[in-house]
């Protein structure tokens, strides 16, 4: 008997530092209590969204902080202040794109993807380019209040009638009315 009682304590032991050391040595998956929205995966606690989503569960479209009108002014060729407003509205069914009015030209609907994800967001509207005719247009949005639009356009299809506007818009955000 005096023989299995240093065995039996051996045991034990070894059986308590063993378990303690398996126990100490599993971890917790960091994303066993996060849910990733929209097709997001989760990576070390973290959710990675996919294009056109953002936010910790990947829950908000990018495009969300867009969506308002921006009430301020456009100048062109270094002419008059004029007061303008330019208009973003969703686009169904497309997580990146959003139709773009501007008052002083209503006629044109023009569609911007967001292009970026970081502190100052991008809109990208493709170029116009034709023999003789160029427009490009650069946006973005500054602390998710101030929408900056610059467009430059050559026009030069009209021999004798050469065409260059440069044109600026800075306008502050508003949030459409509820209905």
């Amino acid at each position: 008997m005096k023989f299995w009682k240093p065995v039996l304590l051996t045991f034990a032991l070894f059986s308590a530092i063993t378990s303690a050391i398996v126990y100490s040595g599993c971890e917790k998956d960091p994303c066993i209590d996060v849910k990733c929205e929209n097709g997001g995966s989760c990576k070390r606690g973290v959710c990675s969204c996919p294009t056109g989503f953002e936010g910790a569960t990947c829950a908000d479209r990018m495009t969300k902080r867009f969506l308002g009108y921006y009430a301020g002014y456009s100048v062109c060729n270094n002419g008059a202040e004029i007061i303008d407003t330019i208009f973003l509205y969703e686009v169904p069914k497309k997580t990146t794109n959003l139709s773009m009015i501007q008052k002083t030209h209503k006629y044109d609907t023009l569609t911007a993807t967001v292009s970026s994800n970081e502190s100052t967001y991008n809109l990208f509207i493709p170029d116009k380019i034709a023999t003789n005719y160029s427009k490009v247009y650069h946006i973005t949005l500054q602390s998710d209040k101030t929408l900056i639009l610059n467009s430059y356009e050559r026009d030069l299809r009209t021999p004798g009638d050469t065409v260059y506007n440069t044109c600026f818009f800075s306008g502050t955000k508003h949030s459409f009315p509820v209905k």
